[in-house]
């Protein structure tokens, strides 16, 4: 009996990604225009998210909203659970190398352009990505949490292709997405710090989903910097069940 009700919600999750990204499709058909000076508010879906959004270059990402200027390495660091934050210098592309005493520009989210996809049939649209902290009640508007989403990237040497293939891409969590000081910004994109899942390698024999758990190096998790052009789409991730059910 467990067997089969964990199948069920295998097929239960996999119906509702599908119906998800059908949703996804009719959002993306409105046109996507040009608007110089023209913010996104957090709030924005659907519409009025094409009719805001500015068309980048060709690179496929966006990132509309007013940075929080001048962020301390200190409280990256603490709030943002970014304890390696100037450890992680190296990113894919170069070397970078701030300083305690360097602030940054720090975006809470930002939007990237998913590709068109034969297997879901839904066409281009925009994602949003975000790296929050937890916002406290303020008059009539309730407390939001902290979020911190997981996403797909490409791994290191794949470069980005209409047909994506598991062992192309990887799964991290965003904790921060900055800019770096003017002194040192020589990025056409924004950067993330990041903290990396297993490869997928592995399924669940039951489900046929795959398994992923927080990478680690050295007992602790492995973390990088890296530019916000390698995203490929937002990530969801649930937890296992075990395979038997408790008594209790």
């Amino acid at each position: 009996m467990a067997l089969w009700l964990q199948r069920q919600e295998g097929i239960y999750h996999k119906t509702a990604y599908y119906a998800w990204r059908q949703l996804r499709q009719a959002a993306s058909t409105v046109s996507i225009n040009r608007r110089h000076g023209g913010g996104v508010d957090s709030s924005d879906t659907g519409s009025e998210v094409g009719d805001c959004l500015e068309e980048s270059a060709g690179d496929g990402v966006n990132h509309p909203f007013v940075p929080q200027s001048s962020v301390a390495v200190q409280e990256l660091q603490i709030d943002y659970k970014a304890p390696k934050f100037l450890a992680s210098r190296t990113t894919r592309d170069k070397v970078v190398l701030p300083m305690e005493s360097d602030c940054f520009d720090i975006f809470s989210c930002l939007y990237i352009e998913s590709q068109p996809s034969v297997v879901t049939g839904h066409g281009s649209a925009w994602l949003k990505i975000h790296a929050r902290l937890k916002v406290a009640a303020r008059g009539r508007k309730a407390e939001s949490p902290s979020k911190f989403n997981t996403v797909f990237v490409w791994d290191e040497g794949h470069q980005q292709s209409f047909f994506a293939r598991p062992d192309a891409m990887r799964i991290m969590q965003v904790h921060v997405i900055f800019e770096l000081p003017d002194h040192l910004r020589r990025y056409p994109h924004p950067l993330a710090y990041i903290k990396w899942f297993t490869s997928l390698h592995r399924r669940d024999p039951i489900s046929d989903q795959f398994v992923v758990t927080h990478s680690m190096s050295n007992h602790q998790p492995n973390v990088s910097v890296i530019s916000v052009n390698h995203f490929v789409c937002p990530c969801h991730l649930q937890g296992q069940c075990g395979k038997q059910i408790s008594s209790d």
